[in-house]
């Protein structure tokens, strides 16, 4: 038998079949992204999962949505399929898939799954048709991103701008319409009530679903490019706009609990302005009739079809080869060691504000007050041990601690005897007028972006996690009613220096390195 022969031979025979194979093959290699729940880790249980969970958008949701673009595409698909060829981006996008789904069965990590399907529709595509047909299946590829979980640390850092755009949306409506309140952090006074904007109540979850539905609704009327990206860019602001309106409603009539009905109530309202601003747009942005290019000679291109196939097979096999990491854990914390008598200061145990911290995550965490005469210092200690790559302590609420408080001003330290960084802020509660300092730093937590991509890459579930997890501390103390001066300000920081560094020099003592230790065990 001659090889040369038989094997292009076997491809053109093959060929026909595969373009109803590949869709088996794809929906076997990524079976997972319908069972699994996205934002828990496959080794382990995520500790709070629920009511703060970033987002509820449902991955087969998003998924069968992309496929339905793709189906809708299919005429245009079928037009530019096998007119053209980029072999050099179709080889980077399909090794980058590959490489992905293979580290997401070792880290555990089935969220990067949809990373590797969207490179692999994007590689096929370039594979297939070349730039026309990867323009095409760039909207289904891009909705899956809908369904990727938002990294913890990036969450956080979101959605407590969005709490208090939210609470000061709500104020600037309410002022408009001559209605008494105040705004003081994610509080408002109104009513004689006081009113806390929570965590599920910034938005972002609106803005979610909105934006899908301005990229479907486009897509049925079939609107130009330019036209798309306008109306997608306005959906996130009337979202919320809607979410604002929410609010106020809540209030107004606080006793109304029905928080589901009005959050359907906003979808449809919201849905109808971005079919009315469309069409608006429509009015006034008439763009000319499009010529359809000349698109050179379809030809057969059965390797493109035949190597996709066989890829997506390598990768269904291969999830059931590799072995995962091992990941360790971490003894607890022994808080109970946490020394309550420091340098005169006597403290006693308080509780923490899960409500107002919300999705901050930690693994452990203990809060004391500590007393001295008249002077008192409430301290807050949390830490990850970083089994949890959906779990982040790194938060502005952290340093904050206490809801409805505006920062009047900030500062930092650097090369402090207790970390390389210390904040210092002044604080004001509108409530009562009352100023406070607050002095915090973090211990092995690295910068935004770093801690971004190991959440993304979930590399604390890999051999090149950190060896050690990491903490936050915050200190704050009451100073009175009323700005201080520059003198009292300085002196209440002298005055906390001195218990955060004993504090600090007392937790080294108890917090020690990762130790090899079985997860199961």
């Amino acid at each position: 038998m001659n090889f040369k022969d038989e094997f292009p031979s076997a491809i053109a025979r093959w060929s026909p079949r595969v373009p109803f194979i590949l869709p088996i093959l794809v929906a076997l290699a990524y079976r997972d992204l319908a069972k699994t729940d996205l934002y828990q880790r496959t080794v382990s249980e995520v500790e709070g999962a629920g009511f703060f969970e970033p987002t509820t958008t449902s991955p087969l949701l998003v998924v069968t949505l992309s496929i339905w673009v793709i189906f809708n595409r299919k005429t245009q698909i079928k037009r530019v399929m096998g007119r053209g060829s980029a072999p050099l981006s179709a080889g980077l996008l399909l090794a980058f898939s590959a490489l992905i789904y293979l580290w997401s069965y070792y880290v555990g990590a089935v969220s990067l799954l949809l990373i590797s399907l969207i490179t692999l529709i994007l590689g096929a595509g370039a594979l297939l048709g070349g730039a026309p047909l990867m323009g095409l299946l760039a909207l289904p590829a891009g909705l899956l991103l809908l369904a990727f979980p938002w990294p913890a640390v990036l969450m956080n850092q979101v959605v407590f701008g969005l709490q208090n755009a939210a609470a000061w949306l709500t104020l600037a409506i309410l002022e408009l319409f001559s209605y008494e309140a105040v705004r003081s952090g994610d509080l408002i006074l109104a009513n004689k009530q006081v009113f806390q904007v929570i965590e599920t109540c910034n938005g972002l979850r609106s803005m979610e679903t909105l934006v899908m539905s301005a990229l479907l609704y486009m897509e049925i009327a079939e609107r130009r490019p330019l036209h798309r990206l306008i109306i997608v860019c306005c959906a996130p602001f009337v979202a919320y706009f809607l979410n604002g309106l929410r609010i106020i409603s809540i209030v107004l009539y606080p006793g109304d609990t029905s928080h589901t009905a009005q959050g359907i109530v906003a979808l449809i309202v919201g849905i109808f302005t971005i079919v009315f601003l469309s069409f608006l747009l429509e009015k006034i942005y008439k763009p000319r009739p499009r010529i359809q290019a000349a698109l050179p000679e379809a030809r057969k291109n059965e390797f493109g079809w035949v190597g996709t196939a066989l890829l997506c097979g390598a990768l269904a096999i291969s999830s059931f080869l590799v072995v995962p990491y091992e990941l360790v854990k971490p003894k607890p914390l022994e808080l109970s060691r946490v020394p309550l008598a420091l340098g005169g200061w006597v403290g006693s145990a308080k509780r923490v504000d899960r409500t107002y911290l919300g999705s901050v995550g930690f693994s452990d965490e203990i809060a004391v007050k500590y007393e001295k005469g008249k002077r008192a210092i409430n301290l807050f200690f949390g830490s990850d041990d970083l089994t949890n790559p959906m779990r982040s302590l790194r938060s502005p609420k952290a340093a904050l601690q206490k809801t409805g408080i505006d920062v009047i001003s900030r500062e930092r330290i650097y090369d402090s005897p207790v970390a390389d960084e210390v904040q210092i802020m002044l604080v004001r509660s509108a409530t009562d007028n009352q100023y406070q300092l607050i002095y915090s730093w973090y211990d092995g937590v690295e910068s935004l972006g770093r801690e971004v991509m190991r959440a993304v890459l979930f590399l604390e579930a890999s051999p090149f996690r950190r060896e050690r997890g990491s903490y936050v501390v915050q200190l704050s103390t009451l100073i009175g009613r009323g700005e201080p001066s520059r003198a009292v300000y300085h002196e209440t920081i002298a005055t906390m220096e001195p218990l955060a560094l004993q504090f600090h020099d007392a937790m080294e003592k108890i917090i020690q390195p990762v130790p090899e230790t079985d997860l199961g065990n």
